[in-house]
């Protein structure tokens, strides 16, 4: 009976011990889900409320022209000039071919889009309609800062420059049927059109200026924006940027709050408005295409929703230092605050990420029953004489003028976005105060 007792138990033993290893192997947690429908385990590592952008959303030009008769305009609405760049995007385009500098270009009446970085050409094809191979024509390096287009009305087809202001001896050129019945409503309704100068044909200048630099004959009135804001998770930014967050160490100081493991440190600084990743260990690579930063850069953010705001655009690309630069832009103008709180960058390393700087701030929506209030900016020929008769608060080489938005965050989350007019010197750009001296350097590129 004893051992007939044990044979039972011993029975039940291993019953209870394959239940519950089957148990084990079949177990599924069971995840608490948010309101968009995702498991907690996945929200942890992409930001709530964030976006994923294409090539076509984060290649933009930051002026497009119309040249015609001895003229140069644009648009006054961005918005205009915006809907416009999505068509030319949809012109098929066919006959590639390089060109060189003894070649001339049609420049006396056409469309030029400004772009406020250079772009491979193989980049920048994917983001355009063509109807053509040309996969020899993308093995060489070639990058594009501009784009003209003729515009003949009587011709069956017009030519499309891609244009390197780095390689002025040599350019690609293309063909696209006839469009000037799709621009003819923008050449002659003077009412929407604003008037624009090139600064090298201005003579009373006395300084250096890149020639490609426009700026707008009469003043510019735009809006002010006052907009509600808010952070972004510094948790889940800990979570994408560690490997295994579990171990990194936490510590804080009159610096901001610290994240670290081994060689890798995330600094949020006080107020937790932005922050600063840096990796210290990392192997040395030479330089990396701007086709590949662009690529490692934008799959990096997407990866995990990292666009907190969709105006976000390409900026700016060093492959000295394979570091890429994304501003925030407000009708279609750049936001370059001093604090830098409308930028993004990133430095690479072969496939390393070992610096990366970033916003902690969303922009949500305008706040509701605020009045809209302008400013009113000098023209672009009163800012040369204001620098001229300043000539010696700046460097003799100027690298750029142009409008932007200043950007400040209060306490409460709101944000304050006002236009002024900005100088690049050497890396830097700085807000021009009309009424007195330079101030305010902002950032780099």
């Amino acid at each position: 009976m004893w051992e007939y007792l044990k044979s039972i138990v011993l029975g039940l033993l291993v019953t209870i011990s394959l239940l519950v290893t089957f148990a084990l192997w079949t177990y599924q947690p069971e995840y608490d889900e948010l309101n968009n429908g995702e498991n907690i385990l996945e929200v942890e590592t992409k930001l709530s409320n964030g976006t994923q952008k294409s090539l076509t959303s984060i290649i933009k030009p930051e002026l497009l022209l119309f040249h015609q008769n001895g003229r140069d305009f644009s648009l006054n609405e961005w918005s205009e000039s915006e809907a416009l760049y999505k068509k030319v995007l949809t012109w098929g385009l066919t006959d590639f071919g390089p060109v060189t500098g003894d070649s001339v270009i049609e420049k006396e009446s056409g469309i030029e889009i400004v772009y406020p970085a250079s772009i491979p050409l193989s980049t920048l094809s994917t983001t355009f309609t063509v109807n053509d191979d040309i996969e020899e024509l993308l093995k060489s390096s070639y990058d594009v800062d501009r784009i003209f287009i003729s515009i003949a009305p009587d011709e069956p087809k017009n030519a499309v420059y891609f244009i390197s202001d780095d390689n002025a001896n040599q350019h690609v050129k293309a063909m696209i049927p006839n469009v000037y019945n799709s621009v003819d409503e923008y050449l002659e309704n003077p009412e929407i059109q604003r008037e624009y100068f090139r600064v090298s044909d201005d003579r009373q200048v006395q300084f250096y200026l890149p020639e490609s630099i426009y700026l707008p004959e009469s003043k510019v009135t735009l809006p002010k924006e006052k907009l509600k804001g808010g952070n972004i998770e510094v948790d889940t930014m800990r979570n994408i940027l560690f490997n295994n967050p579990q171990l990194v160490q936490q510590n804080s100081s009159t610096n901001g709050l610290f994240y670290n493991i081994d060689d890798r440190v995330l600094q949020i600084y006080p107020g937790e408005k932005r922050m600063r990743f840096q990796q210290y260990k990392f192997e040395e690579s030479q330089s990396i295409s701007r086709e590949a930063i662009i690529k490692q850069s934008l799959d990096h953010i997407n990866d995990y929703n990292g666009w907190t705001d969709e105006s976000y655009s390409l900026f700016n690309i060093n492959s000295r230092d394979n570091t890429i630069h994304y501003r925030e832009y407000k009708n279609g103008y750049p936001v370059l605050d001093e604090n830098e709180l409308g930028l993004i960058t990133q430095m690479w390393s072969n496939q390393d990420l070992i610096e990366y700087r970033r916003p902690l701030i969303r922009v949500k929506d305008n706040l509701s029953n605020q009045v809209i209030e302008t400013e009113t900016l000098s023209s672009g020929r009163e800012v040369l004489s204001y620098i001229e008769e300043n000539k010696d608060q700046f460097s003799s080489v100027i690298k750029d003028i142009k409008i932007g938005y200043t950007m400040e965050v209060d306490s409460l989350f709101v944000i304050y976005m006002t236009p002024a007019w900005f100088i690049k010197e050497g890396e830097d750009w700085k807000k021009l105060d009309l009424e007195g001296a330079t101030n305010n350097a902002v950032g780099t590129n």
